[in-house]
C-alpha cells in the first residue's frame, strides 16, 4: 500500500517545515554510507573540522513538499575540512541534535563527493541533490 501524493507531501511537511514531529532546530549531517533503516549504523566524517549544520525547522527554511520531495530554501554550508580528509560523502541526514541524537531523515546524494582537506561542502538552495523523501513513502 502507498500514500497518495498529497498525503506523502503532508507527512514530509509535518517532519520538516514545522516543529510538529521534529524539534524547532534540526541538524544536517553528512554520511559516508547508507545507515540502517532503524537509524543506526550512522557513519559521519571522522573529525577534521566536521560538524553538523543547524537549521530552523520552519516553513521559511523548508518550504512545502512537492512531488513527495522536501528541499531546503537556503544554502547549507559546512565548515572547511581542516587537518585531514572527510572521505566520500554518499548521503545526508537530518538529526535532532548537534552531536549524537537521532537520525530522523536520510537523503541519498545523486553524485557522491570526496571531501579532502581544505574542501568546503555546500548544498545550494533548492537546486542541490539534498532532497528528502519520507522513509516509509514508496
Amino acid at each position: 500500500m502507498s500514500f497518495v501524493d498529497s498525503d506523502a507531501n503532508a507527512l514530509l511537511d509535518l517532519s520538516l517545515g514545522t516543529s510538529g514531529l521534529l524539534p524547532a532546530t534540526v541538524y544536517v549531517g553528512l554520511l559516508l554510507a547508507a545507515p540502517n533503516a532503524d537509524g543506526t549504523g550512522v557513519s559521519e566524517p571522522p573529525g577534521f573540522g566536521y560538524a553538523r549544520v543547524s537549521r530552523a525547522n520552519n516553513a521559511t527554511e523548508w518550504p512545502n513538499a512537492t512531488g513527495r520531495v522536501k528541499v531546503h530554501a537556503n544554502d547549507i554550508t559546512f565548515p572547511a575540512a581542516s587537518g585531514g580528509d572527510w572521505g566520500l560523502v554518499t548521503h545526508a541526514g537530518i538529526f535532532d541534535a548537534a552531536v549524537a541524537g537521532n537520525l530522523r531523515l536520510v537523503a541519498v546524494l545523486s553524485t557522491p563527493r570526496q571531501i579532502d582537506d581544505t574542501d568546503i561542502f555546500r548544498f545550494l538552495a533548492a537546486t542541490s541533490p539534498l532532497q528528502f523523501t519520507h522513509p516509509f513513502l514508496p
